[in-house]
């Protein structure tokens, strides 16, 4: 070890570090902290007063709404009847899936069979279309295709009857060909 000798006086003289930490950087720091803490109270009061003026605004509209309000409560106490009688309920178990029937008249469709019209009324299904079959058997094709839709529980629950209309034939150059109408009336309709 080497001995330095210094003969500058105390106030002259470089310091040295304890332990790595120079407490000249101290004085750097406390008004680092200070300038951080302003910035992110500035940041936050700020951002309260955004949020105040958001609340403000949210509160108007709800004040301007309180008149629709009132008036959608006695509504709602007038319909009290309509929903205590259950009638709501009904419509709702009444409606049909069409959305379901379709898929179903989709996925049952075998080969050879095609519809070329669908229409939908408040009693039931009419659905229009022709079959052609290389072997000749157009109208097992057709009772096939019914067979399917009436075990098809999701499908055929809604209908109280699902029958063929009316089937005829014809020929388009050696081929014979089906025309055929199925019609499907509903359980839940009444005729007026």
């Amino acid at each position: 070890m080497m001995i330095n000798i210094n003969l500058l006086p105390e106030e002259l003289r470089p310091r040295t570090k304890k332990n790595g930490f120079d407490p000249d950087y101290i004085l750097y720091c406390i008004p680092l902290a200070f300038a951080v803490l302003i910035v992110v109270h500035l940041f936050l009061l700020l951002n309260l007063g955004i949020k105040g003026q958001r609340l403000a605004s949210l509160n108007n509209k709800w004040k301007a709404l309180a008149p629709q309000v009132k008036a959608l409560d006695d509504l709602k106490k007038e319909s009290g009847g309509f929903y205590a009688d259950n009638q709501l309920g009904k419509l709702v178990s009444d409606r049909v899936d069409w959305a379901q029937k379709l898929y179903s008249l989709s996925a049952d469709l075998p080969d050879g069979v095609w519809f070329t019209s669908l229409s939908l009324s408040a009693g039931g299904l009419s659905l229009k279309g022709t079959v052609i079959s290389l072997q000749k058997e157009e109208m097992d094709l057709i009772n096939a295709f019914m067979s399917r839709l009436k075990q098809d529980k999701r499908f055929f629950n809604d209908f109280k009857s699902f029958e063929l209309s009316s089937a005829q034939k014809r020929e388009i150059g050696s081929y014979g060909v089906v025309d055929f109408v199925i019609t499907g009336t509903l359980k839940n309709y009444e005729k007026k």
